[in-house]
């Protein structure tokens, strides 16, 4: 049984840089096809016109050109694959973020981060604001929108997110990452 190399054990195989020439011929030799769909010469079409009669000759000339065709367009598709491969990658940051990452930290429930007495009104939470001296309950968790407002000093942010880089001055990335 024959063994099928995988992507990587043909890059291996090949190396980076002669992969490079060898997609460049296979993109020639496709698009060469192509243009040049008359893959028979006038004589070779005359000799299958006679084997096989006037009627069925043309109809197998078009199958053969179709099928060499679909041939190299699959082994095109190898190659650009494998060609793509070898490109270097771009590196992401260290502090790279995906969205989905962001959404989920947003998602966090701002209350829970907080520290001190919560006290339950209807909805929505109320305690002591954390970033000003007060005695009675100015500071609201709105837990519909996952924010958060003091009518005392107008502290106020949308998110956890928020939340973590006014009150522990965390910087975005490491924000996002203590609530994932």
């Amino acid at each position: 049984m024959e063994s099928i190399m995988t992507m990587n054990q043909t890059i291996d195989i090949f190396g980076k840089d002669d992969i490079k020439p060898i997609f460049k011929e296979k993109v020639w030799e496709y698009t060469t096809m192509v243009h040049n769909s008359r893959r028979f010469t006038p004589a070779q079409r005359e000799y299958l016109g006679h084997r096989m009669g006037t009627n069925r000759a043309p109809w197998y000339i078009q199958f053969a050109e179709q099928r060499k065709r679909d041939q190299l367009k699959a082994e095109l598709a190898y190659w650009c694959d494998l060609y793509l491969r070898c490109l270097p990658q771009e590196s992401k940051p260290s502090n790279f973020l995906s969205q989905d990452q962001i959404d989920r930290a947003k998602e966090y429930p701002t209350h829970e981060l907080y520290d001190g007495r919560l006290i339950r009104s209807g909805h929505n939470f109320k305690a002591l604001c954390p970033f000003h001296e007060e005695r009675t309950a100015s500071f609201y968790f709105y837990t519909k929108d996952n924010s958060y407002h003091c009518f005392g000093c107008a502290a106020h942010g949308g998110s956890a997110i928020d939340y973590l880089m006014n009150h522990d001055k965390y910087s975005f990335p490491d924000a996002v990452r203590r609530l994932i």
